[in-house]
């Protein structure tokens, strides 16, 4: 058994929070070089406390993907370590691709808060995700993130952060559009989430990322199309963007119709 340093501890709880993470991502978040990364991680797996699958995560290039063991749960006690067998559906290029993509999102908006003086809070899809009783029965909110960001000099940023790569249809995510509606309508979204209620109103956005920025211009509007009249601050922007600067002046927004880039 290794001697498990601080360092590791992190990269554990890193890969239990998304799930899969792969070996560039924890090497950007951790070592500075892959092939540090690498090493590190092969030792977390001879030890038992990461497991890994080889997928086509990029065209051309097969890359390792990390995820936590049962073995795992002793190094993160007292926290619920997702260890469950990996199902053969979750190895699929466009499942993986969906799941990395998040954690690259993740990454830039850490870096780009760090670079700025700020901090970053992220809620993952299972601690986000919450069901509640809407206009027409159960409803879920299932988001890939929730993200609290903490800027100089203003308000503090609360947003919802959907990833859409093309996978699912228009009417699906029109769908999840009218959950966040109804979250803030009962009242569901400010008792769990007390500091989004403010003197001017309440603060709840929704980043939406997609693989292409036609796609965002698509989702905006059908979303415009479906409830023109709700108010909610819907932002849409493209992965390569949003991987290069999700604070720059990359994001259309719903309240304008997509006319110009904005900045969050």
């Amino acid at each position: 058994m290794i001697q498990v340093q601080p360092r590791d501890v992190e990269i554990i709880r890193l890969v239990d929070t998304f799930r899969y993470v792969s070996t560039s991502q924890i090497a950007r978040l951790f070592f500075g070089t892959r092939r540090r990364a690498q090493a590190r991680l092969r030792q977390l797996h001879q030890a038992g406390l990461l497991g890994y699958a080889t997928s086509l995560v990029t065209r051309g290039r097969g890359e390792r993907v990390w995820f936590v063991t049962k073995r795992a749960s002793d190094i993160l006690p007292g926290e619920t370590v997702t260890c469950q067998r990996i199902a053969r559906k979750e190895l699929t290029f466009g499942f993986l691709r969906h799941k990395l993509a998040v954690v690259d999102v993740y990454i830039a908006f850490l870096e780009a808060a760090r670079e700025v003086g700020g901090t970053m809070e992220w809620l993952a899809e299972r601690q986000a995700s919450e069901k509640f009783i809407g206009s027409r029965g159960e409803v879920w909110v299932r988001p890939d993130g929730f993200l609290r960001l903490e800027l100089p000099d203003r308000e503090p940023i609360l947003g919802f952060v959907e990833v859409d790569l093309s996978s699912i249809t228009s009417s699906r995510m029109v769908q999840r559009f009218q959950a966040y509606y109804e979250y803030v309508a009962t009242g569901r979204y400010q008792a769990r989430y007390p500091e989004a209620v403010r003197a001017n109103g309440i603060a709840m956005w929704i980043l939406v990322i997609c693989d292409t920025e036609s796609r965002a211009r698509r989702l905006l509007e059908v979303w415009g199309q479906e409830v023109a009249m709700v108010s909610l601050p819907v932002f849409y922007s493209d992965l390569a963007r949003v991987k290069e600067n999700p604070l720059g002046r990359i994001w259309l927004r719903q309240l304008d119709r997509g006319e110009k880039w904005h900045a969050l």
